[in-house]
């Protein structure tokens, strides 16, 4: 069971590490486009970037939604249980991992978003939403991982199979 566990928190980590790579990617494609650019083409250019920036912000839902179905809810318990400084860093890691989700995924889509509304106007917005969900996308990986790590050892800790 420890090596599941294990496996479960690397594929966590490598889904939430390749959506920040995408979201790089769609990143340096988008700036492409900007240096590229000239009035008549604006709309036919930066495909390529819209589709890294959503398939990013696909794997970073994936990501957590692996980690918390497998990882289960650690909130609810009895009174002794909640004593435990597992369960405690559980529900610490658990509400960090909601909130860099909530960021990264608003900011992914926002620059993405951004670019396509902004590009049939032929105008190129100069935000950085992407590069800043980029880091919420690793900072998710390592809570995320993390609180799957202690929610599983919560589960196997009262012999739930």
């Amino acid at each position: 069971m420890a090596k599941i566990n294990a496996l479960v928190c690397l594929l966590i980590l490598v889904i939430d590490i390749v959506a920040g790579v995408f979201g790089i990617l769609a990143e340096i494609a988008e700036n492409k486009v900007h240096k590229t650019v000239w009035i008549p083409e604006c709309r036919h250019l930066g495909h390529r970037a819209l589709e890294l920036g959503f398939g990013a912000a696909a794997l970073l839902v994936f990501s957590h939604a692996i980690a918390h179905l497998l990882g289960g809810c650690v909130c609810f318990g009895s009174k002794q249980d909640s004593q435990s400084s597992r369960r405690q860093l559980a529900v610490i890691f658990e509400f960090l991992s909601w909130l860099s989700f909530g960021f990264g995924l608003s900011l992914l889509l926002a620059g993405t978003l951004a670019n396509l509304r902004l590009r049939r106007q032929c105008i190129f917005a100069d935000h950085h939403f992407l590069p800043a969900g980029v880091i919420f996308c690793f900072i998710h990986g390592l809570v995320a991982a993390a609180y799957y790590a202690l929610a599983s050892a919560k589960v196997q800790e009262h012999g739930i199979p």
